[in-house]
């Protein structure tokens, strides 16, 4: 099976905030750091929404194919 999967991008903060890098580099911005490999994570989870959701239909066959015709 082949997905297309979208991921909505990461919003940027509201409000201007002092945040300190690990190289301790102050950096005033406004943008959400660390955030460029988001979808990353996003993968294992449309993985297993999409086993979910084939089991669930898997089920309601098995379901339906034992009933009296």
């Amino acid at each position: 099976m082949v997905f297309r999967v979208a991921f909505k991008p990461t919003a940027t903060i509201a409000s201007s905030q002092d945040t300190v890098t690990v190289d301790n580099v102050a950096r005033p911005s406004r943008h959400a750091v660390g955030t460029t490999l988001r979808p990353a994570p996003g993968v294992p989870m449309v993985e297993a929404m999409a086993l979910v959701v084939l089991a669930d239909h898997w089920l309601r066959q098995r379901a339906v194919d034992v009933l009296p015709k």
